[in-house]
């Protein structure tokens, strides 16, 4: 590239400039892109250090994953809250795939995996005590339709005193043996209920909690089955308690007014 030097008259000399090497730097607009901008970006903490030492970031969702796996424990108080340590999971999960994809620049592996052993854990512990109570019910229904259907053929047979023995203390502190015959013998004249067949349960227990005692009290529907043709089945209320003798009438009210049942 030349130039005209203004000194000299009607162009004299002309100086020669060479131009700009590789690497050199010029001010000009229209000079080309910014070689630094086809550089790959990094992440904003990569390269930093802290005592000789590179730092990197903790991942943000992991370290959320981590307190939502504590605060799952909740569940254990209230199955609804399973919510919890399921959204904990997730949040484990995304975590792992953001630090997997951030070059070494960010860390929290470990709070994910801990996040996800707590969250199984409580989930766990929920599904087995939800188990258990599954499978004491069905002990607790059998033994009483069990019951419900042995006083049914005590009734049946008039063994009175076997049938008196199916209820509770409380029970026959209220009703005393011959009572609780003279009453069985009204009922099987009564046009509502007749000769009764049969009994049994329907298979339903509400479960409950006795004021008096804190043993177990279960209401469940006592299906009556007269020999009456006429009269069919009759569907009463009846209330078990189970104390250290297991389970035992605490009263059927239809039969027994004023049950005195304990429950609130």
């Amino acid at each position: 590239m030349t130039e005209r030097d203004p000194n000299t008259e009607g162009g004299g000399k002309v100086a020669t400039v060479a131009p700009p090497g590789p690497g050199a730097v010029t001010g000009g607009a229209d000079e080309g892109p910014d070689p630094l901008a086809s550089l790959h970006k990094m992440s904003t903490t990569a390269g930093l250090t802290y005592g000789g030492q590179e730092y990197v970031a903790v991942n943000v969702v992991a370290v959320v994953a981590v307190l939502l796996a504590v605060v799952g424990a909740l569940s254990l108080v209230a199955d609804i809250l399973l919510v919890i340590p399921l959204a904990a999971v997730v949040c484990a999960v995304i975590a792992v795939r953001q630090i997997r994809d951030s070059n070494g620049t960010q860390t929290g592996r470990w709070l994910a995996a801990l996040a996800i052993v707590l969250s199984l854990a409580f989930a766990g512990m929920v599904g087995t005590r939800k188990i258990m109570e599954t499978m004491q019910l069905r002990s607790d229904n059998r033994q009483i339709e069990a019951l419900i259907e042995g006083l049914a053929a005590d009734v049946k047979a008039q063994k009175w005193q076997s049938a008196y023995s199916r209820f509770t203390d409380r029970f026959q502190k209220r009703f005393n043996l011959q009572q609780f015959t003279d009453r069985w013998g009204a009922i099987q004249k009564s046009q509502y209920f007749g000769p009764i067949k049969g009994m049994k349960g329907n298979g339903l227990l509400d479960m409950m909690s006795d004021n008096q005692t804190g043993w177990p009290l279960a209401g469940t529907m006592v299906i009556i089955e007269s020999a009456d043709p006429n009269i069919g089945e009759v569907r009463q209320e009846g209330y078990f308690l189970k104390g250290p003798e297991g389970w035992k009438i605490e009263t059927i009210p239809a039969i027994f007014p004023n049950p005195g049942r304990g429950q609130q």
